[in-house]
């Protein structure tokens, strides 16, 4: 009997210690040294109706969590329209212990393209540019290569220029922005015949920014938040700024040689603006892909220029199909269902954003680790949304 009374009140002795560290690690400080309670994040939505679809979809986060090493995401998901799920995991920024929520900003790299392509796609609908024109009808002063292009190949990466990415992006030599960064590269020569190849080049869209500005005689920032940002209603959008104080915006972590967490290099990406420069949330990015399916935000010119695949032309293979439209990737779920997606990372930042036409679903996913061995989820994660 005595044993018995023992363990019982051992029992509620360490549930009562078990419970207490739960409330005081559910608390923290402020700098009177009073206790208060952390408030619930208003901004993370889940529907109801959508309960075990989340579930899943939260699984498919936690798996990518591991396998890259992520510190912190935060995911969107809106279905005809309206949000069914947003909300943050893991931390915006590991050494302050800050967890990730909807409202944090994120780099997310190559993503920015989509934002410059459908700049030029809104300046070829006031009747400003012909993007099917060459490129020095608006931009004479550029130096004349072997070959002529036009601003639309330029965005669907056929149009010539060698192969790039982010991991070349630096800033060894100091540029300002990134009309000095293709001012240092004017006499470089083009490594193929327009169109008649498919190569992943994000100088293109450097040029497509300069042809904005010239066009427009504004900055690309301005022309960014007159023209696409503040009409989709973007209000936590932003160019990246890193001395500019930037409410939420989380710390950038990558890898070192031996996988360990370590906080990313720092790059200018003013230099980098219409490729990568680019700051936002999960649901922000959201908002894009419900513009995209919103009747007559984009003529239905535009719409076909982003979702219609370039078709190149050689002497080898002949006519073929890529999977790219204007600033767009084009490709299929596995169950053949047609998906626009728009990808990319740069150090320290990742996203992707995932719409399936047909369904009206819209995916969006942002991470503050750029990883180039594990993709971010969001196709995994709309499958869970799709009626079967």
């Amino acid at each position: 009997m005595k044993s018995f009374t023992y363990f019982r009140r051992t029992s509620i002795y360490i549930f009562s210690i078990v419970f207490f560290m739960f409330i005081f690690t559910s608390c923290t400080q402020n700098n009177s040294g009073n206790r208060t309670v952390v408030p619930v994040n208003e901004r993370v939505v889940k529907s109801s109706k959508y309960a075990d679809e989340i579930i899943e979809a939260s699984n498919e986060v936690a798996v990518y969590m591991v396998t890259s090493n992520a510190p912190g995401l935060s995911v969107s998901v809106s279905l005809k329209g309206k949000t069914i799920w947003s909300e943050g995991f893991g931390l915006a920024n590991y050494e302050l212990n800050a967890p990730a929520g909807p409202e944090t900003k994120y780099l997310i790299g190559r993503t920015s393209q989509i934002f410059t392509a459908m700049l030029l796609a809104k300046l070829q609908e006031e009747g400003k540019v012909d993007l099917h024109k060459s490129f020095y009808d608006y931009v004479p002063n550029y130096p004349k290569k072997k070959w002529d292009f036009t601003p639309y190949q330029m965005g669907a990466f056929a149009s010539g220029f060698a192969q790039d990415g982010y991991e070349k992006l630096s800033n060894e030599n100091d540029f300002i922005d990134f009309k000095e960064y293709v001012e240092s590269t004017m006499t470089d020569t083009l490594a193929y015949e327009p169109n008649t190849s498919y190569v992943e080049s994000d100088f293109g869209f450097y040029l497509l920014g300069i042809m904005a500005e010239v066009v427009e005689d504004k900055t690309f920032n301005t022309l960014l938040k007159e023209k696409v940002i503040d009409p989709m209603g973007l209000s936590e959008t932003y160019l990246n700024n890193d001395y500019q104080i930037i409410k939420n915006r989380s710390a950038t972590y990558s890898d070192d040689i031996y996988s360990r967490l370590m906080n990313s290099q720092v790059i200018n990406l003013n230099v980098y603006a219409p490729a990568y420069g680019i700051i936002s949330t999960a649901d922000d990015l959201n908002k894009v892909g419900q513009s995209i399916l919103e009747p007559d935000f984009f003529t239905q010119e535009s719409l076909d220029m982003f979702f219609t695949p370039n078709v190149v032309n050689n002497s080898i293979t002949g006519e073929s199909e890529t999977n790219r439209g204007f600033g767009w990737w084009l490709t299929e779920d596995e169950f053949g269902n047609q998906v626009y997606v728009a990808h990319g990372q740069v150090a320290g930042g990742n996203s992707m954003l995932a719409i399936w036409p047909e369904q009206e679903l819209v995916v969006s996913i942002c991470s503050n680790k750029d990883d180039s061995f594990v993709s971010l989820p969001a196709q995994k994660i709309g499958l869970n949304f799709l009626e079967n």
